[in-house]
């Protein structure tokens, strides 16, 4: 048995069942789990998609602006604004910014 091993914490069963949020436990070891990805996120993701998948087929500068609407019903403006870079005919670097233009949230 490794020193690590040897001083790794180990938890039971019943002390997982009293812990609050979302947990694995695996051979004693804790391991917290992802939060599963709600419509909302895979209908955005897919939209984002979508416009970069644009924006390599034309190959040209992107400039994408769109809305998030948050659980709390707060709506954020976004806007992503890059270049996709190419060698040898095949996208090596996408580089850009991605930001919150939500109107009255700009502070100097």
């Amino acid at each position: 048995m490794s020193i690590a091993e040897k001083y790794r914490p180990h938890y039971t069963y019943d002390e997982y069942c009293q812990w609050e949020g979302k947990w694995e436990l695996i051979e004693g070891m804790p391991f917290a789990m992802s939060p599963a990805p709600i419509p909302a996120h895979q209908v955005i993701g897919g939209n984002l998609y979508a416009l970069f998948k644009e924006a390599l087929k034309k190959r040209q500068p992107y400039d994408i602006n769109f809305l998030i609407v948050q659980p709390s019903g707060n709506i954020r403006h976004v806007n992503l604004l890059g270049q996709v870079y190419f060698e040898n005919e095949k996208e090596v670097i996408i580089a850009g910014t991605v930001q919150d233009i939500t109107p009255g949230e700009l502070t100097v």
